[in-house]
């Protein structure tokens, strides 16, 4: 066992016991197909707001939430634009000394690095303290809504970036965000480039069968063929039409593990990187230059 290996296993034991009886789907395992929560979301904005951070209304088949975004970054109508979604339990406006999260890791400080504008967003439900959050994740329908909900709001922001500025669009996100940039590729396909980082199609692995699913609670626990159902989109993925990939894992991730995942990339379309998922999620300096690759192939 490496440092990778070790680091990804002990965050699933320590996480475990910090939520207690807070834990994903212990509640309900209800919920339509992934799929099927994302085909029927839908989010509206009229013009993207450059002057902090706006909230956009989305409307899923689970009732509506709120999604929100911050233009961090502007260059101008005419450069490319970031859209980057953030990790789970993460809040990328957060600005505090203390706070930590992938979107604070890849760009604060190195915006002089990007060639883009940059957005940022943060999904349903993130605006929530962590336990409120964690009670939220109990049923499946709020955890799927949660996805479908980010994948609206974003296709939302492309559209409307690529009409208002003629900006291509590079779609970008690490974990959750990476989850939800595939549902957009595989539900819209409207961005010029996807890249989903540390993450797959394979969703369900994540809650059954990798060493996360020690933060499954009990319902979860007793229907792993119901999450299977609910949260594997590899179908989708692979029906989708052809889009511009530059996928990313980690070759020691056992949290997003790297065989059930690399299924839905191409080979020429992914990148390979010695690290686990906590030392992925810490790897700043990686993390952006493969973003900013892909804006360079724009």
């Amino acid at each position: 066992m490496n440092r990778h290996t070790l680091l990804d296993e002990l965050s699933a034991v320590v996480g475990s016991r910090l939520v207690g009886r807070n834990k994903f789907f212990a509640d309900s395992v209800e919920s339509p197909p992934i799929d099927d929560v994302v085909a029927g979301s839908e989010a509206t904005l009229d013009e993207v707001d450059r002057s902090g951070v706006d909230e956009i209304p989305v409307s899923t088949p689970v009732g509506d939430l709120s999604f929100g975004y911050l233009v961090w970054q502007w260059i101008g109508p005419d450069a490319p634009t970031i859209v980057y979604h953030h990790g789970n339990n993460e809040d990328p406006f957060d600005s505090g000394r203390f706070a930590t999260h992938t979107f604070g890791t890849i760009f604060r400080g190195h915006g002089d690095e990007i060639p883009a504008n940059v957005v940022a967003v943060r999904a349903p439900y993130h605006a929530l303290a962590t336990r409120a959050f964690a009670r939220e994740m109990g049923d499946l329908a709020n955890f799927t809504s949660m996805l479908a909900g980010s994948v609206a709001g974003i296709d939302a922001l492309v559209r409307t970036v690529r009409e208002e500025w003629s900006s291509p669009v590079v779609v970008a996100g690490f974990s959750l965000g990476g989850w939800v940039t595939n549902l957009h590729r595989a539900h819209h396909g409207t961005a010029a480039v996807y890249v989903p980082m540390f993450a797959g199609a394979a969703l369900d692995d994540l809650f059954t069968e990798s060493v996360y699913r020690g933060m499954v609670g009990p319902a979860g626990q007793a229907a792993p063929e119901r999450l299977q159902e609910v949260l594997n989109f590899e179908e989708s993925v692979a029906n989708a039409p052809t889009a511009t990939v530059r996928a990313m894992l980690g070759q020691y991730d056992q949290i997003i593990r790297l065989e059930p995942q690399r299924r839905c990339y191409d080979d020429g379309d992914l990148s390979i990187v010695p690290k686990g998922h906590i030392t992925g999620s810490l790897a700043g300096d990686r993390l952006r230059r493969h973003v900013v690759d892909a804006v360079e192939a724009v």
